[in-house]
């Protein structure tokens, strides 16, 4: 199976924010995805769900690499309001434990990432009430 490339994942953000934003529907996103960039429909599709998941705080149920899982969170540290960041860390956090409750592992990788955008996030949210006095 050849890896998922950045050329691949990184549109999937635009895509999902569309879906997001009520500008596309999620089945015509993934479409476009998977055109746009060559992965196959499943793979568009778990990459968009994934995403979609983060914007809401919801649990997503397959595991994305980590260097899309780093990309996401940084385009919604750097893109997002904190709340968004927030929203998407949730997500993540919310996966990895469904993923060690199936037996597949800890993904430690990942909590690593996750554990370093908490820190961020944390520094973030001292830094903007800090502007705001």
């Amino acid at each position: 199976m050849a890896a998922i490339t950045p050329e691949q994942y990184e549109p999937a953000f635009e895509f999902a924010l569309k879906v997001e934003l009520g500008q596309t529907s999620r089945s015509a996103a993934t479409a476009l995805l998977s055109s746009h960039t060559g992965l196959k429909s499943s793979s568009a599709a778990f990459y968009l769900n994934a995403l979609l998941a983060m914007f809401e705080g919801t649990i997503y149920k397959k595991t994305i690499s980590l260097a899309a899982t780093r990309y996401y969170l940084e385009r919604f540290k750097n893109d997002m309001p904190p709340e968004a960041l927030e929203r998407a860390l949730v997500a993540v956090e919310l996966h990895l434990d469904y993923y060690a409750v199936q037996g597949k592992g800890e993904q430690v990788s990942i909590r690593t990432l996750l554990d370093s955008y908490k820190a961020k996030l944390q520094r973030l949210s001292i830094s903007m009430k800090s502007l705001s006095c």
